[in-house]
C-alpha cells in the first residue's frame, strides 16, 4: 500500500488521493479515512489490498459511494486457494457485474497511463512517464515490469501499462479495445495466459486492426508444462498456441514466442511497421554472420530473393576480394565507392 501511495504522490496525480483503514486515524503523515462515508468527496478509483474475503464487500461499498472503476491487489480468488478460493471469485464477478464497475485484477501489482498521470504499481523504480506510441497489458505483473524497463532502455516509451491479473472484471479484450480507440498509440503489446472470451478477443482484435494498430502479443501454454503454470498463475486454463494463431492470426495478432522476441518485434513495428512480405535484403561484414542469416531465415519462412543480374554484376565492381555479391550481400572489411 505504501508503495502505491508513494506513485501516486511521486508521480503527480492530477486528483486527490485519500487512504482509508478503519483501524487507524493516521498513516504515512496524512489523515486516514474509516470508511467511503468519511470521505471529503466521492471516489473516482479505488485501489483494494485487504483479504480476498472481504474484496465484494469493499466493491459494492465503493460503487455506493460513486467510484466508477477499481484495481483489486489481493489474491486468493482461485489461484492455489482451493474451493474457497472458487468461491470468493463467484462472489466477487457477481458483485463486478450488478455494480457495473471497471474492475483490473485481483492477483496485480496495478497499472499507469502517462497522460494520466497515474501510477498505483507496487514497482518502487521511477517511472520515466514519457508519452509514448506502446500500450502494455498482461496477467503477468513481473514480467511487464521487465518489459517496460526493457523497451524504455532501447528508447521506447510506454503511455499505459496495464497487469490484468486473474481478469475478473475487465479483461485483455476490453483493454484492446480501449487501446485501439487512442489516438497516441500504435503498438498494443500482450501477455495471455487464457482467454475468458474469444469472441470478445476476436472483436476487440479487429477494432485495433481497422484503426491501423499493431497487436503483438506472447501466449502462455505452448507446452503441457506451461498450461499447468498458467493454473497455479491465474486459477485459469490456458488453452494451446495453435489453436491461437488458427483463431487470431487471421485478426491480425502477431503472436511471438519468446519475450526477447516481444521486445524485438515491438521494436521492428515501432520503428518501421508490419513488413509488407517475407522477403529480406541484409548486408553484412561477416561471412559467418552470411549463413546465419541464411539459417535463420530458413527455420522462419522468410526468404532473401536473388537480386538482378544487373545489380550483382554493379556490386561486384564494387565489392573488395572475398565479398559476395548476393543476397545477403558480404561486404568484407571494405569497400570502395
Amino acid at each position: 500500500g505504501g508503495r502505491v501511495w508513494n506513485n501516486l504522490r511521486k508521480h503527480g496525480s492530477r486528483h486527490a488521493v485519500y487512504p482509508m483503514n478503519p483501524t487507524r486515524e493516521e498513516v504515512w503523515g496524512v489523515k486516514c479515512y474509516p470508511g467511503f462515508d468519511a470521505l471529503p468527496e466521492a471516489p473516482d478509483h479505488i485501489a483494494i489490498m485487504v483479504p480476498a474475503a472481504q474484496v465484494p464487500d469493499v466493491i459494492t461499498k465503493a460503487a455506493a459511494a460513486g467510484a466508477r472503476s477499481a484495481t483489486i491487489f489481493s489474491a486468493g480468488f482461485g489461484e492455489g486457494a482451493g474451493e474457497e478460493g472458487l468461491a470468493i471469485r463467484d462472489a466477487l464477478s457477481e458483485v463486478i457485474a450488478k455494480t457495473g464497475l471497471g474492475v483490473s485484477g485481483p492477483n496485480c501489482v496495478g497499472n499507469f497511463s502517462v497522460e494520466g498521470s497515474f501510477v498505483t504499481l507496487i514497482e518502487d523504480r521511477k517511472q520515466s512517464m514519457k508519452r509514448g506510441t506502446i500500450a502494455l497489458v498482461g496477467q503477468s505483473g513481473g514480467s511487464l515490469m521487465a518489459l517496460n524497463q526493457c523497451l524504455e532502455g532501447r528508447g521506447l516509451y510506454v503511455d499505459y501499462l496495464v497487469t490484468s491479473g486473474n481478469e475478473i472484471g475487465l479483461t485483455t479484450a476490453d483493454y484492446i479495445a480501449y487501446f485501439a480507440e487512442q489516438s497516441q498509440t500504435r503498438i498494443i503489446v500482450v501477455y495471455i495466459e487464457h482467454i475468458a472470451d474469444a469472441g470478445r478477443l476476436l472483436a476487440a482484435s479487429r477494432l485495433a486492426a481497422d484503426a491501423g494498430k499493431i497487436v503483438v502479443a506472447y501466449k502462455l501454454g505452448q507446452s503441457d508444462a506451461g498450461r499447468e503454470a498458467a493454473l497455479a498463475h491465474t486459477g485459469t486454463l490456458a488453452g494451446s498456441v495453435q489453436g491461437f494463431d488458427a483463431v487470431f492470426g487471421s485478426c491480425g495478432i502477431v503472436r511471438v514466442d519468446t519475450l526477447d522476441d516481444l521486445i524485438e518485434v515491438s521494436e521492428l513495428v515501432t520503428r518501421s511497421g508490419i513488413p509488407r512480405g517475407s522477403r529480406l535484403g541484409a548486408v553484412t561484414l561477416s561471412g559467418a554472420f552470411r549463413g546465419i542469416l541464411l539459417d535463420t531465415a530458413d527455420r522462419a519462412g522468410v526468404t532473401f530473393p536473388s537480386l538482378a543480374a544487373k545489380t550483382e554484376e554493379k556490386l561486384k565492381g564494387i565489392l573488395s576480394t572475398g565479398s559476395y555479391a548476393g543476397n545477403p550481400i558480404h561486404g568484407g572489411f571494405s569497400l570502395v565507392s
